[in-house]
C-alpha cells in the first residue's frame, strides 16, 4: 500500500496572486456593488466606471482565472482564451469591453426593483398583509408613490420572465 495521493495536484495559482481575491474582482465586474441609499433606505446598484482603474484590475483578474482554469482543467481551446484575455485587455485590433446597460426612458435600477419586490412579498407572506395594504406600507418606507411601487414590482417581474 502506498501513500500517494490517487488525485492529481493542482497546479499553483499565479505568483503574486490570490485566487478568492481574484473571484472577487470578477464578482464585482460582472455584478457591480449593491450601495445603501442612507435617506431612503433602498438598494442602489453600481457598476465599475467604465475603463477605470479597477475595472482593468478586474478584467486582468477574468483573464487569470480563465487561463488558470484552462490549464488546470484543459476545458477550452488555448489560442481561443488566449484571444479572450488579449481583447479584454485591448491588446488586440478588437476589444471587449464592459458597458452598464441603460432602458428605454427612465433608468431603472434593478436592485432598488427588487428590494421593493422583496418588502412587498415579505409582508404578503409572513404578516399576512394583502397586496394593496402591503404596498402602501412600502410606499410610505421608502417615500414613494404606490404607483411607484406597483411599477417597480412590474419592472421586476419583466426582468424574471427575460
Amino acid at each position: 500500500m502506498t501513500d500517494r495521493n490517487p488525485y492529481p495536484l493542482l497546479r499553483p495559482y499565479w505568483k503574486g496572486y490570490s485566487r478568492e481575491q481574484d473571484k472577487k474582482l470578477v464578482r464585482k465586474l460582472f455584478y457591480g456593488t449593491t450601495i445603501r441609499d442612507e435617506r431612503t433606505g433602498r438598494a442602489r446598484h453600481q457598476y465599475l466606471p467604465d475603463d477605470s482603474p479597477e475595472e482593468r484590475e478586474g478584467r486582468q483578474a477574468l483573464c487569470r482565472l480563465l487561463l488558470f482554469y484552462n490549464l488546470s482543467y484543459n476545458h477550452a481551446d488555448p489560442e481561443i482564451l488566449g484571444a479572450l484575455c488579449c481583447a479584454l485587455e485591448g491588446r488586440l485590433g478588437r476589444r471587449l469591453v464592459f458597458r452598464n446597460q441603460r432602458e428605454r426612458g427612465r433608468q431603472s435600477d434593478w436592485a432598488a426593483d427588487f428590494q421593493i419586490t422583496l418588502e412587498v412579498m415579505g409582508l404578503e407572506c409572513f404578516s399576512g398583509e394583502k397586496t394593496t395594504a402591503a404596498v402602501a406600507k412600502i410606499a410610505e418606507k421608502f417615500d414613494l408613490s404606490r404607483s411607484a411601487v406597483y411599477e417597480a414590482m412590474a419592472r421586476d417581474r419583466k426582468r424574471l420572465k427575460s
